[in-house]
């Protein structure tokens, strides 16, 4: 782990030597640190030690940019900042959890109220009453404005089921499931979210 400015100073043998050693140990860790490097260049790597995430200098050398997130412990890549909110206008950063513009932020079920794996960006399932579910994701979304659908899934207990959802808030949003009487019923329902997170 080495950081370095990249400026080989004039000096004896042995300190140009070290000098050069130096900056290629910062060249093959990416600059690897728990700190940004001290001087910085357009383009320039960065894995910050700290936080397992890499990152790389912008063209006008004035900010960092997170590429992904490296996790030690699973030896898996997590992508973690990418530049989504109002399709891609580049203003704001989604957290960790969530992926690539354009694909669904949370997306689970619930199985007669109780939450189903596998399940992506759910924290958890609250059965509010008979037929009325409501989900928590787990990284909520930056506002109201945002598109969750739900689909009724009775894998034969009840034919004919249709199941609605309201979004409620920015941190969750419930689901109405109705039987073909006409009345609520406690079915499996499947949930897809879109949007911007917070």
């Amino acid at each position: 782990m080495a950081t370095h400015d990249y400026v080989i100073a004039n000096d004896t043998a042995a300190n140009v030597r070290a000098d050069l050693n130096n900056a290629l140990a910062a060249i093959v860790s990416n600059n690897s640190s728990a700190t940004a490097p001290a001087t910085t260049y357009a383009n320039m790597w960065w894995y910050d030690s700290t936080n397992d995430i890499l990152k790389i200098r912008n063209e006008a050398d004035t900010d960092w940019i997170d590429v992904f997130t490296v996790n030690q412990t699973d030896s898996q890549i997590e992508f973690t900042t990418v530049n989504a909110t109002n399709y891609g206008d580049g203003t704001d950063s989604v957290p960790a959890s969530a992926v690539l513009e354009g694909t669904a932020k949370v997306h689970g079920a619930s199985l007669a109220g109780a939450a189903a794996t596998p399940a992506y960006n759910i924290s958890s399932v609250t059965d509010v009453s008979t037929g009325v579910y409501t989900f928590t994701p787990t990284n909520v979304f930056s506002s109201t404005a945002y598109t969750a659908i739900g689909g009724g899934d009775p894998r034969g207990t009840t034919v004919n089921t249709s199941t609605g959802v309201v979004k409620n808030t920015a941190s969750s949003f419930t689901s109405y499931t109705e039987l073909s009487n006409g009345s609520p019923g406690d079915e499996n329902v499947n949930v897809v979210a879109w949007g911007d997170l917070a």
